[in-house]
């Protein structure tokens, strides 16, 4: 599957967010396009995946929905996006996690369920904590300035 492969663009992604200046738009076209055919080889080999497609496609929704957010984030680094996509990673997780809970049946389903929740509220809520330690840096930035 080529989710680990996106997800680590995503995460290469995210840290050069962190060092360089927003990209130019001509950038963020071209990446933007590279993450839509990305995108669309992994659902096209989601029809020949052997198990679960239902899995495979939300994996592959996933790693869209997660680039898609990261370019997004790095083409405008603000605390709004970056926050935006801390919650489409912590998103895309729960949607994959309940896939996969879909197979099980009755308790153990529900367990499975209960358990992606608790972590996805746990992702959100670290999301929401660093998009106010990023606002209240670029305020104290901001009054450091002469």
């Amino acid at each position: 599957m080529n989710g680990p492969v996106l997800l680590a663009l995503a995460a290469a992604a995210w840290l050069a967010a962190q060092d360089a200046n927003a990209m130019s738009q001509a950038e963020y076209k071209a990446q933007r396009a590279r993450v839509q055919a990305a995108y669309a080889t992994a659902k096209d080999r989601c029809t020949s995946v052997q198990g679960s497609v239902r899995v495979c496609d939300a994996e592959a929704r996933r790693d869209y929905d997660i680039a898609r957010a990261d370019l997004r984030a790095r083409y405008r680094p603000t605390p709004n996006n970056m926050e935006k996509a801390q919650r489409m990673k912590a998103d895309g997780e729960f949607r994959v996690a309940v896939e996969k809970c879909g197979d099980l049946r009755d308790g153990a389903k529900a367990l499975c369920q209960e358990e992606a929740k608790t972590k996805w509220k746990s992702a959100k809520g670290e999301a929401l904590a660093e998009r106010a330690e990023h606002r209240k840096q670029a305020r104290l930035e901001k009054s450091q300035r002469p």
